[in-house]
């Protein structure tokens, strides 16, 4: 738990240092850089997704499969873009 403090510390200084320097962007690349900083020793792999099954403990939920996961991210993706196109239009 303390190496995790810490991690996310280290985590925290990297992303402002990329905020100031007007680099940061929300990317798959920047999620396994911010990813490897974070979970560094407290998870199996680090800085990539996941590639098994997730579950809470006491529950019987189950994280969603990485191709449900990119139908949603894709789904949304198409309503933002409808939604930009709308802007400045009125009805």
């Amino acid at each position: 738990m303390y190496k995790q403090a810490l991690n996310i510390g280290d985590a925290w200084s990297v992303l402002l240092r990329f905020v100031e320097a007007g680099t940061f962007t929300v990317t798959k690349e920047m999620f396994h850089k911010m990813n490897a900083l974070v979970a560094k020793v407290e998870s199996l792999e680090w800085g990539k997704f996941r590639t098994g099954s997730v579950g809470i403990a006491g529950t019987e939920y189950y994280e969603a499969s990485l191709a449900g996961i990119r139908g949603d991210i894709r789904s949304r993706n198409r309503d933002y873009t409808r939604l930009l196109q709308c802007r400045g239009k009125s009805y």
